[in-house]
Order: C-alpha cells, then sequence, then structure tokens
C-alpha cells in the first residue's frame, strides 16, 4: 500500500527543487565560466552539423575559431549552416554530459532548445540535491544545521552561478555527500546504498575530474565525525568508511580506464602514457614535473609553492578573507562551546576538521590548476565547509541565547 505520507513529503520536494531551478535559471547571479561551457555548447553544435562521428569516443568538443569573451551561444547555436566552425576533441575527460547532448541534439533537432532544456534540469537536479541534504540532515542533527547548509548552499554566489553550467555539472559535486548521510541515517539499507557511491563517483569523473578529492571526502565526513563521537558504534562506522572509500576509488579508478582507452584507442597502456604526459602535468602537483614549455603562466603554476596557493584561497582579496572569517569564527565558537557552556562538541570539531581538510585537499593536490583558476576554485569552501561554520556560529549563537533565557526564567 503507497504510504501517502511519503508520496506528500516527495511532492513537496519536487515542487520546492522546481520553484528554486526556475529562480536559478532564470538568472540568479553571473554566468560561471563560459569558456568552459562552450565545450558542450560545441558538442550540441557539432551534432547539429553531423560533425560527431569522428570524436574517438569523446563527448565533448570545443570551437577553436570562436571568441571566448564575447560569444553569445544563441547567436551561435542559430548559425547552423555556417561550415567555417573547426571543432578540436576535447581529451581531458570522457565528457559523457557532451555524449548525453549529442544525443538529444539528435533527437530534438534544436541546439537552443537543448542547451535551455538541460541548463533547466541541471538548476533543477542541484536544487533537489541540496533540499534533499538539508532534509537528511534535519532528521540527523536538526533544524539548525539543515537550516544553514540549505541558505549557505543557495545564496552563495559560487554556488548559484555554477548550478546552470552545461560543463560543471554541480548537483554531481554533492551526491556524495547525501549518500554518506543516507547511510547514517537509514542504517538497514546499506546493502543497497553502498553500490551508489561507485555509481555517483564514475559519473562525476565521467563529466570531469575537478574538484574530486573534495567530493570523495564528502562521502565520508560524516561518518568520520560521528565515528569520533560515537564509540559504541565505532566498529560499524569503520566498515562503512572502508567500503564508501572503496567504493569511491574503484569508480575512480573505473572511470580513468575508461578514459585510458579512449585516449589510447583501445591501449589503455598508451592512453596512460597520453595522460600522464599531456592531461595531467598541468593539473596535479604530482605530475607538474612532465610539463614542458615556455607557458609563463603554467610554469609559474607549477613552481609556486602549497603555502602560497593556500595563501591565496584563504586570506588573499576579499573571498579569501571571508573564508577566513568563516573559521576564525567557527573555532572561536568550539572554544567557546567546550569553556563556557560545557558542551561536549566533538562532532563539530571533527566535521569542520572534515571539511577543512577536504576543502583544501584539492589545493594541494591540483596545485597548479588552483593557482590559475582562482576565478573558479574558491567554490571548494561552499561544498560543505562553509555550511558547516555557519552552522557552527549559528548553533552557539542560539544556545547560547537560550541559557541566558533559562536563567532568567529561573531568576
Amino acid at each position: 500500500m503507497i504510504n501517502k505520507k511519503i508520496v506528500c513529503n516527495i511532492g513537496v520536494i519536487l515542487i520546492v527543487s522546481l520553484m528554486i531551478a526556475i529562480y536559478l535559471f532564470r538568472g540568479a547571479g553571473s554566468q560561471r565560466d563560459r569558456d568552459s561551457e562552450i565545450l558542450p555548447i560545441g558538442s550540441v553544435m557539432a551534432a547539429l552539423q553531423g560533425k560527431t562521428d569522428n570524436n574517438q569516443g569523446f563527448g565533448l568538443l570545443g570551437i577553436q575559431n570562436i571568441n571566448l569573451s564575447s560569444y553569445d551561444e544563441t547567436e551561435v547555436l542559430n548559425d547552423v549552416n555556417n561550415t567555417g566552425y573547426e571543432f578540436e576533441i576535447y581529451k581531458s575527460q570522457i565528457g559523457l554530459q557532451g555524449h548525453i547532448l549529442i544525443m538529444a541534439t539528435k533527437i530534438l533537432k534544436n541546439g537552443n532548445v537543448v542547451v535551455q532544456l538541460f541548463k533547466l534540469i541541471n538548476c533543477f537536479l542541484f536544487a533537489f540535491i541540496i533540499i534533499a541534504i538539508s532534509r537528511e540532515i534535519y532528521k540527523r542533527y536538526g533544524l539548525n544545521f539543515s537550516l544553514s547548509f540549505f541558505l549557505v548552499s543557495l545564496s552563495s554566489h559560487w554556488n548559484v552561478d555554477f548550478s546552470r553550467n552545461l560543463y560543471w555539472l554541480e548537483y554531481t559535486w554533492f551526491i556524495p555527500l547525501l549518500l554518506g548521510l543516507c547511510l547514517i541515517n537509514y542504517n538497514k539499507k546499506k546493502v543497497f546504498i553502498y553500490p551508489l557511491f561507485f555509481i555517483s563517483i564514475l559519473i562525476k569523473c565521467l563529466c570531469g575530474y575537478e574538484f574530486i578529492s573534495v567530493v570523495m571526502m564528502g562521502g565520508i565526513v560524516f561518518l568520520i565525525a560521528e565515528w569520533f563521537r560515537d564509540k559504541v558504534n565505532r566498529k560499524e562506522y569503520t566498515k562503512d568508511i572502508i567500503i564508501v572509500g572503496l567504493m569511491s576509488v574503484f569508480g575512480f579508478v573505473t572511470a580513468y580506464l575508461i578514459h585510458a582507452y579512449a585516449c589510447g584507442n583501445g591501449d589503455i597502456a598508451n592512453g596512460l602514457s597520453f595522460m600522464k604526459t599531456n592531461l595531467w602535468g598541468r593539473r596535479m602537483s604530482l605530475m607538474s614535473s612532465v610539463v614542458n614549455g615556455s607557458d609563463t603562466i603554467l610554469l609559474e603554476s607549477i613552481n609556486a609553492s602549497v603555502f602560497s596557493v593556500l595563501k591565496m584561497y584563504m586570506f588573499a582579496g576579499l573571498e579569501g578573507k571571508i573564508v577566513s572569517l568563516f573559521l576564525f569564527s567557527a573555532i572561536i565558537c568550539i572554544i567557546y562551546q567546550r569553556k563556557v557552556l560545557k558542551r561536549d562538541n566533538r562532532f563539530d570539531v571533527y566535521l569542520l576538521a572534515g571539511m577543512f581538510l577536504g576543502a583544501i585537499s584539492w589545493l594541494v593536490l591540483a596545485k597548479p590548476h588552483s593557482y590559475i583558476h582562482t576565478h573558479i576554485n574558491f567554490v571548494i569552501w561552499y561544498m560543505g565547509f562553509m555550511q558547516t561554520c555557519m552552522y557552527i556560529v549559528l548553533n552557539t549563537l542560539l544556545e547560547k541565547k537560550n541559557i541566558k533565557l533559562s536563567i532568567e526564567k529561573t531568576e
């Protein structure tokens, strides 16, 4: 028998998600990173012109002869008969999103319809995932944390600006975080949840490796915090963390091997060699030594110290100062909770530490990428860290007020 309460809850979530999606779709914030979005738009354009048969298994196609700073996607997609467009295969990822857009374009035969439809879908899925996470947080940790996560996620211009982007698919960044909460809240359904980590990381990597360390950390960060707080169920949480970790790694490795197969035209070994030499040197700190050339910015990013990159993202400019303000405010509140309010706040401490380490993991592992892409990578702080800081501060203020009110009533 259908549970009417569950149906009603799902209906409300879908309606609210659609309302938020329309708000995001209609232009909340600015369009973030249009340079990258030309890749899926290029895939749509190539499909309209019948030029996707020789893409070697890759889904994203850049348009070479176009001004990235001033192009109008509607004008480009309306210019179907222009045979002067030259397309270049983008090999830094498989480009699953591009494959989907190509298929949709071949069916609908209208590039603008496909682009706008999938932008709306992106907004809807992002809103849905954020609402679902907020709901699961409410079940376990209460209204303060749930509200903090919801408001910060949907008010941050970083999250809002990325929500429509066809390249980034922002909703994929938050799915492991949602699954980690589901493991905690639905203990009897773990056997069904575990494989979803593999699928979510696989899909994320097939759509791009950016921020993958932050995304993977999101899947276990609540489990780690619970491990430190709950000594009784520590053995169970240990098992969860290990299984989730393995599933996530398997998802990454599977996507990586698929990528290598495509890069090597069927030869995985050659593909791996190509990826190390031509792709990862400019992105990952551990492989940056393989890069040769005279690109000044690239060489600067490789030679930059990890400390200098961390300084850029924590103290430099307005955005960096906002991050440090949130972090120091949360630390002060944690100390106040422990020393003045006498509260056992181990969960808050380890959750904040986990979120912080998850965020900076990308800054360290992908130092060159982070050094160059400061207009993009500040979003890592809004994948759970800033939400957690807001929760700790809000919770401390409200708890202090409640204690003060109870003292006044007693007097």
